[in-house]
């Protein structure tokens, strides 16, 4: 596997992350970014990756909201990410 499809694999995870901590909250994305401070359309599909193909990754003080907000703890946010990679190979 190349280094720019892992990069992509991570990026998907962590996205996909993030995702699965709203629904499991019961919240949508959108709700999510507002309790985490941002902006409703922060964490957006159509935001995730530019125009001209550039992975963009949430910034670390967005995760580090999400988790507060989700009353988790770093580990178990990583935790959940390592098994959205494991769930793409």
């Amino acid at each position: 596997m190349s280094e720019s499809d892992n990069m992509e694999r991570h990026h998907a995870a962590v996205w996909a992350a993030i995702e699965m901590v709203a629904a499991t909250m019961g919240i949508s994305v959108s709700r999510l970014a507002i309790l985490a401070e941002h902006d409703a359309t922060a964490m957006n599909k159509s935001k995730r990756i530019t125009r001209g193909g550039i992975l963009r990754w949430p910034s670390t003080l967005l995760v580090a909201r999400i988790i507060k907000v989700a009353g988790m703890s770093f580990g178990e946010f990583g935790a959940i990410v390592d098994q959205k990679v494991k769930d793409q190979a």
